[in-house]
């Protein structure tokens, strides 16, 4: 379901005709690729900046959804900016970071609504900030968490948190009850009578429905944010020793990167 998608390709069709949905995925993977060097330029450095351009513009899956119209470089787009302000709710703790970072997220989501895997990922990152911005740990006068955690300051960084989520949910749940008449049906679950494969773990109700099986899929899936050509490389090994290591092994170097980029961080 990639409503916002085609909000935005609506909209780039009333002003600029047929040339605005031609162009649009074109431009925006422009934008995703200077935006990401932007933000890596100026969260770390310019060499990081570089490396970023680099890796993303050599990436074959980015530059071949660049040229369709499909939404995987849109909701990167706001991902990226949606990361962006989070980082920087973490390192300067100002409240509207928090709002921007969720705006943002909530837009990658109405992109492409498999991003709404992002909103438990702030759930659990924004106790984090309460504990570290006020340390309640190391502090004499914050001994006490559950009277720390209601302060107004912190109240007022949750709903700036939660309401643009509320606000998807409420638009998201409201359009599948006006046009399909359940709040909870999806795209898959409305076509399978088209492609019976399409209906397979696709209700509301799979998001709570964990089982083994989808940590190997999260975790085979998880090497494509590898940098393309290490992925290139391992695709091509005549021995990839997963008899010994297990499948898709190398999916282990991306949990590895980003356990390391959260503690760097932290740090900064």
């Amino acid at each position: 379901q990639s409503y916002g998608l085609s909000y935005f390709a609506a909209l780039g069709y009333m002003i600029f005709g047929e040339y605005g949905i031609f162009y649009f995925n074109p431009i925006i993977t422009i934008l995703f690729l200077i935006i990401a060097e932007r933000v890596s330029t100026k969260l770390f450095n310019k060499h990081v900046g570089l490396l970023t351009l680099l890796l993303l513009s050599t990436n074959h899956l980015i530059l071949k959804t660049g040229i369709n119209f499909q939404t995987e470089n849109t909701a990167g787009l706001f991902f990226i900016l949606g990361v962006f302000f989070l980082i920087k709710f973490f390192k300067d703790n100002k409240d509207r970071f928090i709002l921007f970072s969720s705006i943002f997220f909530v837009f990658s989501v109405f992109v492409r609504t498999a991003g709404i895997l992002v909103f438990p990922l702030e759930l659990v990152l924004l106790p984090i900030v309460f504990i570290f911005s006020h340390k309640i740990i190391n502090s004499d006068k914050n001994k006490d968490f559950k009277k720390n955690i209601f302060k107004i300051s912190n109240s007022k960084k949750i709903f700036y948190f939660i309401i643009p989520w509320i606000l998807f949910l409420i638009f998201w749940f409201s359009f599948n009850d006006s046009f399909f008449g359940d709040p909870l049906t999806n795209y898959r679950m409305q076509n399978q009578d088209y492609n019976e494969r399409l209906h397979r773990d696709s209700n509301f109700s799979s998001f709570f429905n964990i089982e083994l099986k989808h940590f190997e899929i999260f975790k085979d899936f998880s090497r494509y944010l590898l940098p393309y050509q290490i992925n290139a490389v391992y695709q091509n090994l005549d021995n990839k020793f997963e008899n010994i290591l297990g499948n898709s092994w190398i999916s282990l170097f991306t949990f590895l990167i980003f356990a390391f980029s959260i503690m760097v961080i932290l740090y900064l």
